[in-house]
């Protein structure tokens, strides 16, 4: 799972957006009780503009990692951008 992240954390730096989407899959199904591994996929899927599948993602890494308000603030305002009428 480390591995998977490092490698999909090196690919967002070097804007490999595509590469690092696939990796932090990878993370995913290694450990899919990590909310960095979901972070890190959401963050790509942003990035890419998969801004509904983003969502469902950055609300799983929440849901894992605990209490990140600037995370809860941001998943919020991504709702607002997409329309979304349920409430955090």
């Amino acid at each position: 799972v480390d591995e998977a992240l490092a490698v999909g954390q090196a690919a967002m730096d070097i804007d490999q957006t595509e590469r690092a989407r696939q990796a932090f899959q990878e993370a995913v199904l290694l450990d899919p009780q990590s909310p960095k591994a979901w972070r890190g996929l959401a963050d790509a899927e942003y990035a890419l503009k998969l801004r509904p599948k983003a969502l469902t993602h950055y609300q799983k890494a929440l849901a894992l990692g605990g209490p990140d308000p600037a995370l809860k603030a941001f998943v919020g305002k991504l709702k607002d951008m997409l329309g979304s009428s349920e409430a955090e």
